[in-house]
């Protein structure tokens, strides 16, 4: 009877461990981008749709508002001209894939391999964007400190919070009551 009950545990602790194993992806620390719905463009042709030309992915689904200026030849500089750097609607209601692709960064630059397939890590991000340190700079006045994690001295991934194909995300609003606007 003993060795019974022993067999029993043993086997409910194999298949717990393997339950945990299979919902991996959906834990609190795994990136939760998602990837670009049927409804949106999809990759193939924001690649080759010149930048601006919002109507040659969305076609006559509106996008921006009624009274938005025409975007067709506009590149990411020239949203600047009427958005500045750190307008909450410019920098939280676009996808980073747009925004890349107004600042003429293609697909491939982040996704060598073609235009799908899993986030970009950290290091690739920073291939661009500077050293951590650097981008952490940007943030250093705000409290608080989303680039300062005081989390066991980790630093984050990227893809925690900045999603390319999805809407961005306050990570850490997940535990605490901070608002931050998430480009």
């Amino acid at each position: 009877m003993e060795r019974s009950l022993f067999t029993r545990l043993i086997r409910l602790a194999g298949l717990t461990g393997l339950l945990m194993v299979m919902s991996w992806p959906c834990g609190p620390f795994v990136s939760s981008q998602a990837p670009a719905s049927d409804e949106a463009a999809g990759p193939s042709r924001l690649e080759t749709a010149p930048p601006g030309d919002c109507v040659a992915c969305h076609g006559s689904k509106r996008v921006l508002p009624a009274d938005h200026g025409e975007t067709k030849k506009m590149a990411r500089k020239d949203c600047l001209e009427c958005h500045e750097e750190k307008t909450k609607s410019l920098r939280t209601r676009m996808p980073l894939s747009h925004t890349h692709w107004l600042g003429h960064v293609s697909c491939a630059e982040c996704h060598p391999s073609g235009t799908s397939g899993p986030a970009p890590s950290t290091n690739q991000c920073l291939e661009c964007h500077g050293s951590f340190e650097t981008v952490a700079r940007a943030t250093r006045g705000m409290d608080p400190d989303p680039h300062n994690s005081p989390h066991y001295g980790m630093k984050l991934d990227c893809d925690l919070c900045h999603h390319q194909h999805a809407k961005s995300e306050n990570f850490c609003a997940q535990c605490h009551s901070w608002t931050l606007s998430v480009p």
